[in-house]
């Protein structure tokens, strides 16, 4: 486990990526590492600048929920992306980010690392990611994204909230052992990046078809918050092309979730 977060010329030397993390802008804290994103952002930052944080003051999570991460233990970071997508295709890009970190969790620690739709990362039924892609842009276009992720690497039972033991895990805790997070920084930016610059290319069926096989859902009932505020409960039974959640309720119909939180039952 490094002592400090990585320094930017750790992560260039590290992660064999073209643009992500190339450039980066390092805090030992800050408000939230999306705020300061969208700051740079507006300013001009590149495609694939990297805002990482050791902690935030103000870290949030999807629905305006607080983000937990514990300092010298957590990996707290944003990039910043600018995709020519159309603004309706921006939450395609927390999928795919859902996955580059999955197949990342998988290739530098060896666990089994799952996708909960839309936005978390789980190990054995447990949250070790958190993912928050908040927008900029027009109607018809993207302006920048702001891709924050937080990821619990070193964090052992007591760190976490009590209200959040049975919910949270981190690596070292699933693993049995302390990992380096400059390791585990590197792989995931060079999964994300590798899996972004494919999606650019050849669409969303990439995203989609990585993300079914490393689901932890298929099958699975859930209850969720459809349309109109209604509880539904229901089985899973994939995604739809656009990365809308489909649930088939007892009765056999088919409702499309765009949004919202979903509970494994």
């Amino acid at each position: 486990m490094l002592p400090h977060h990585p320094s930017l010329q750790q992560i260039s030397q590290v992660a064999k990526t073209k643009a992500f993390g190339k450039n980066a802008c390092l805090f030992d804290h800050c408000d939230s590492t999306n705020s300061q994103a969208m700051d740079l952002a507006r300013k001009g930052a590149g495609e694939g600048t990297l805002v990482l944080a050791e902690r935030q003051e103000a870290g949030r999570g999807r629905l305006g929920r607080r983000w937990f991460g514990a300092e010298r233990q957590s990996l707290l970071f944003t990039l910043v992306l600018r995709p020519p997508l159309p603004s309706v295709a921006a939450s395609q890009v927390t999928l795919l980010l859902a996955v580059g970190v999955a197949k990342a969790l998988r290739r530098s620690t060896g666990l089994p690392a799952e996708i909960k739709w839309p936005n978390d990362v789980l190990i054995n039924g447990r949250k070790v990611c958190g993912i928050l892609v908040e927008m900029q842009g027009q109607v018809d276009r993207v302006d920048f994204l702001a891709a924050g992720l937080g990821i619990n690497v070193g964090q052992a039972r007591e760190d976490f909230p009590e209200e959040l033991r049975h919910l949270a895990t981190s690596l070292a805790l699933e693993k049995g052992e302390a990992l380096e997070r400059l390791g585990v920084l590197a792989a995931v930016l060079e999964e994300c990046e590798a899996l972004y610059l494919t999606f650019l290319r050849d669409g969303f069926s990439v995203v989609l078809s990585a993300w079914e096989g490393l689901s932890c859902m298929a099958g699975r009932q859930v209850r969720a918050q459809a349309s109109g505020g209604r509880i539904i409960e229901g089985m899973v039974s994939g995604l739809d092309p656009d990365g809308a959640l489909r649930v088939r309720l007892d009765n056999g119909v088919q409702e499309r979730l765009v949004a919202g939180d979903v509970t494994l039952l």
